[in-house]
């Protein structure tokens, strides 16, 4: 066939895709043959005037005139193997990744000897999202053809979105060795998976070679941010780590949590102090063991009764792997309230993170705790009912969708929480769905959004009276069912290296069907902190 003669002409390649040839002699000689005719069919010559006039549009850049006239020669001829190959080739050039699957797909059935077309089917694979395909497809090319940079560096590029990150760090290399034009890229990409294994060091040396090869790239400036991200994380990679907050909030109805046992109705402001220390005696990927102590304090202006201070220590491990990190820890909470004892609680945490994708993880927590409330009962209550010592489990989801660069993600999960006391009137089973929104803007500034809904179901007639002198009506004697939105929304803006600045809303509130528990609350928050 025609086709076959320009393909031996140009060393069993389609001449346009061989580099360094003069393709005008190409032309020259489809031009001849056309001429000539061979004494083909009428059907057979048409399609090779269409294939040539594909060539010329090809050449020129005009990928949609291309595509047509490609389109045409495999509807005259469905065995024109190479107008299989450029109509995938156009097809590609046009963004249209599936299409050129098929296309390019049709070339090995025709012509498995055309072993070039693993490369652009690869491209096509890689273009639609179908990672594992295209590494097949760019492996065979590579035995082909070992000496192709971009080959080698699609390899690198696959492995590395299959969270394959040890196996892409030497495809990384080899491009960049290959084709000196590729070095940018082959550096900040080779970053990536050293940043992912946390190899920071090398990561660091990675992306400023971007940096130095390509200062005034876009990869540059990506680079840069990462640089940042590391500088972040070398505070989180020390053997003692401090944090403190310092912040001032006003609540417009001051309560008493957990289970909102006294709600003030009463508006107030408060300063709210913490403070978190964290020693890392295993820090060396993929391992992470630590031990933590962080307190709380918060102080109101008026309503004293309801300030609290906490004490918390926790023990935690981690174990990071390319697709499933695993996490477990245990800590025990110890609370004063006006300075008295107040509440006490011990939990265990187990949690595992899966990626899904480049784009998708998801976790798997649950969390078992012991609580013991100090406080006594005042001596008309019955402890049966109103003691709320016991255990409460919880279990849930949250699926992730990242996107800049994984800068920002979409958050979307579901909880269901069980409380079982010693008194009947703190146990129920609890169902909760929340989004949230984590999206860098702009000057620095990141903005968190969350959202959620609960319905708790309290299991027992309630027992509860706003006054204990008082005579329970027949609206309070029954089951409790609680209806809870709550909104928040965060922003904050490093100031420097060791401070953030935040300013938050939050917004509760809490639908009851008995009207002692119904309120609505809001908090604006102005806080301070500061890292080592």
């Amino acid at each position: 066939m025609l086709q076959g003669w320009i393909g031996g002409f140009c060393g069993g390649v389609p001449c346009l895709e061989r580099k360094g040839m003069a393709r005008r002699w190409c032309f020259l000689l489809v031009g001849l043959l056309l001429g000539l005719g061979l004494g083909r069919p009428a059907v057979a010559q048409r399609a090779e005037v269409e294939y040539a006039k594909g060539i010329v549009a090809y050449d020129q850049r005009d990928y949609l005139t291309a595509r047509d006239h490609f389109r045409t020669v495999v509807a005259l001829e469905p065995a024109h193997a190479d107008g299989w190959f450029y109509l995938g080739l156009t097809q590609l050039r046009l963004g249209e990744a599936a299409a050129a699957v098929e296309a390019l797909e049709k070339v090995r059935q025709l012509a498995p000897a055309k072993r070039y077309v693993h490369h652009p089917l690869g491209v096509a694979y890689f273009q639609a999202r179908r990672y594992r395909e295209a590494l097949a497809q760019f492996e065979a090319a590579a035995r082909f053809d070992p000496k192709k940079a971009s080959t080698q560096f699609y390899l690198g590029y696959t492995h590395y979105l299959l969270r394959h990150y040890r196996q892409a760090l030497p495809f990384f290399e080899r491009a960049r060795d290959l084709d000196p034009a590729l070095a940018p890229a082959a550096h900040y990409y080779r970053g990536l998976v050293l940043f992912a294994l946390e190899d920071d060091a090398a990561a660091q040396e990675a992306f400023a070679a971007v940096r130095e090869a390509a200062p005034e790239s876009l990869l540059a400036q990506n680079a840069e941010r990462y640089l940042e991200a590391l500088r972040r994380r070398a505070r989180q990679q020390r053997l003692l780590q401090v944090e403190g907050v310092v912040s001032f909030q006003h609540d417009d109805n001051v309560i008493l949590e957990p289970n909102e046992i006294e709600i003030a109705r009463q508006a107030d402001q408060r300063m709210v102090f913490a403070a978190l220390g964290r020693l890392l005696p295993l820090r060396r990927p993929p391992w992470r063991l630590g031990i933590e102590y962080a307190l709380f304090q918060s102080k109101h202006f008026r309503l004293e009764d309801f300030d609290i201070q906490q004490h918390r220590g926790r023990l935690f491990a981690r174990r990071k792997g390319s697709r499933l990190t695993l996490e477990a820890s245990a800590e025990y909470a110890f609370s004063l309230l006006a300075g008295e004892r107040f509440f006490g609680a011990f939990s265990v945490q187990p949690q595992a993170t899966l990626w899904q994708s480049r784009q998708l993880f998801a976790t798997f927590g649950a969390r078992f705790r012991l609580s013991d409330f100090f406080i006594d009962l005042p001596p008309e209550q019955d402890p049966k009912v109103r003691d709320r010592d016991g255990w409460t489990v919880r279990g849930g989801v949250d699926q992730y969708v990242t996107f800049l660069q994984q800068r920002a993600y979409l958050r979307l999960g579901y909880a269901f929480e069980a409380s079982r006391t010693e008194g009947s009137d703190w146990e129920y089973d609890s169902h909760q769905v929340a989004l949230g929104l984590h999206l860098p803007l702009w000057g620095g500034v990141v903005l968190d959004a969350e959202g959620a809904f609960a319905r708790r179901d309290y299991l027992h007639v309630n027992s509860f009276d706003a006054d204990p002198l008082a005579i329970l009506t027949a609206a309070d004697r029954r089951a409790r069912q609680d209806d809870r939105f709550t909104a928040a929304v965060t922003l904050t803006r490093e100031l420097g290296r060791y401070f953030v600045l935040s300013v938050a809303y939050a917004h509760t509130s809490n639908l009851s069907n008995l009207a002692f528990f119904d309120y609505r609350r809001n908090i604006v928050t102005v806080a301070l902190t500061g890292r080592y």
